[in-house]
């Protein structure tokens, strides 16, 4: 039984103050543009890719970025939640200790940046999937009217 992520509790200047810390400065404007319209960690779930547009945040890298926070926000907590027959914690670390390969926190790192690769690869592919849909129903309204004409 997993945890809920812990940002789903944070105010909208919290989430604001994350956005800036773990992306930079110069996404202080995106972030503040956010707290300003209410997006808090309850509305994280709920926000898409399709919305930012709307917010003032049209760079596809910025996009892209932005949601790949939002995907780290909400991961839940690596820790979870004990039964009483649950083994205790030092046991649990034990046996990870003890199961686990070592390796050097480069290859951690190489591993992590990977895993963040792989899902700004994925939140490219839904942005250019949702432009290509969005391109589709202009072009198809644009279609219908010159017909009209």
């Amino acid at each position: 039984d997993r945890l809920p992520p812990i940002a789903l509790k944070w105010s909208a200047a919290k989430v604001a103050q994350s956005i800036c810390m773990h992306l930079g400065p110069e996404y202080e404007t995106i972030a503040a543009a956010l707290a300003v319209n209410g997006i808090d960690g309850a509305a994280l779930p709920r926000l898409e890719a399709s919305d930012l547009p709307a917010l003032g945040v049209c760079c596809f890298d910025q996009i892209r970025r932005i949601m790949g926070h939002v995907r780290y926000l909400l991961q839940p907590p690596l820790t979870t939640r004990r039964s009483k027959s649950s083994p205790s914690r030092s046991q649990r670390e034990m046996a990870v200790v003890a199961n686990t390969p070592a390796i050097s926190a480069g290859e951690e790192a190489a591993h992590r940046n990977e895993l963040h690769s792989c899902l700004l690869d994925e939140d490219a592919a839904m942005i250019e999937e949702q432009a290509n849909l969005a391109a589709i129903r202009l072009q198809a309204r644009y279609k219908g009217r010159l017909q009209r004409r």
